[in-house]
C-alpha cells in the first residue's frame, strides 16, 4: 500500500462519519423530534390580588418550561431519594401536588395539579407543593424530574434541590425531618 492508497481510506472513512452525523441530524430535527423541557425547583410565595398583607403562604414549586420542538404532556413529578449509605440502592418515587392551591390542606390525589398536562412549545405549567417540615425536599434528594409523554425524566438542577432543602432547614430548624419508612422494611 502506498500513500495514496491511505489517503483514500482516511478519506472514505471521514465520508462515512459525515453521513452518519448528517443523517442523525436529519433523524432528530425532522424525523422523530422530541421536545426539551427546562425544570425548574424552588421556593415561592403566591400574592393575593384581596388585600392579605404579608406573611404570603410559601409553597415549594416546580416549573416545567416546554423549549420545543414539539408539544409535550407531562405526566409525573418523580423523585429520587439517595441512600445514606452508597452500596444501597436509592428509592424512587412519584410525588403528588397540591390540587387546589385555594384549599392545600385537601388530599392530593394522582392527577393533582392539573396533571397530565399538554404543554405547548414556549409554554410552561408549574406544580406546588406544601412548605412544611415534612416537605419532601428535605430528604436527601437525587433528583426531582417531570416526566413526559416519552417516558423521559426532565429533572431539576441539583443547586436548586440544595437551595431548597437550606431554605426549608433554615425555615424549620427545631423541627428535623424524618425520613420515610423504606418499603423493605414494611415488608
Amino acid at each position: 500500500m502506498n500513500t495514496a492508497d491511505y489517503a483514500l481510506i482516511i478519506s472514505l472513512d471521514s465520508f462515512s462519519i459525515a453521513l452518519a452525523g448528517f443523517v442523525w441530524s436529519v433523524w432528530q430535527k425532522f424525523i422523530y423530534p422530541k421536545a426539551s423541557v427546562k425544570v425548574r425547583f424552588w421556593v415561592c410565595c403566591i400574592i393575593s390580588g384581596n388585600g392579605d398583607g404579608p406573611p404570603w403562604p410559601r409553597y415549594v414549586c416546580l416549573t416545567g418550561t416546554n423549549h420545543g420542538p414539539t408539544d409535550v404532556i407531562i405526566n409525573t413529578v418523580t423523585i429520587t431519594i439517595l441512600n445514606k449509605w452508597p452500596w444501597k440502592q436509592p428509592q424512587y418515587g412519584v410525588v403528588n401536588p397540591i390540587r387546589d392551591l385555594s384549599r392545600p390542606e385537601m388530599d392530593s390525589w394522582p392527577v393533582a395539579g392539573g396533571l397530565p398536562r399538554m404543554v405547548k412549545v414556549g409554554e410552561s405549567h408549574s406544580l406546588f407543593f406544601p412548605y412544611d417540615h415534612c416537605s419532601f425536599a428535605r430528604a436527601r434528594l437525587g433528583r426531582v424530574s417531570l416526566s413526559d409523554n416519552f417516558d423521559r425524566l426532565h429533572s431539576a438542577r441539583k443547586i436548586e434541590l440544595r437551595s431548597v432543602k437550606k431554605s426549608l432547614d433554615r425555615a424549620f430548624p427545631d423541627q428535623p425531618y424524618q425520613e420515610p419508612p423504606s418499603p423493605q422494611a414494611e415488608a
